[in-house]
């Protein structure tokens, strides 16, 4: 599988749309053998935030999916406002 989404073993698929808010213009280029993307481009407006070299079936360290927090953080209990159009204190 080639990593450069030009490459000859890759298909482009281009989707556009437009919104009231911005232009929207996504690229997905996958391998013609997997069918898995290789590079995946998103443009919004002037902006475009591209994704390439992506890696499948990657083993990786499962400390990275612990959710326990580290010793020096407390919990505490939080705070929660309540909003009201009525006044807290009638004259």
């Amino acid at each position: 599988m080639g990593s450069q989404a030009d490459s000859a073993n890759s298909v482009p698929k281009i989707e556009e749309g437009v919104n009231d808010f911005v232009e929207l213009q996504d690229r997905l280029c996958a391998d013609v053998e997997t069918k898995l993307p290789i590079q995946i481009e998103q443009t919004v407006g002037t902006k475009t935030a591209k994704l390439s070299d992506i890696a499948y079936d990657v083993e990786l360290d499962l400390s990275l999916f612990n959710i326990t927090p580290p010793l020096e953080y407390s919990a505490v209990k939080p705070v929660v406002a309540f909003y009201s159009h009525k006044p807290l204190h009638q004259a």
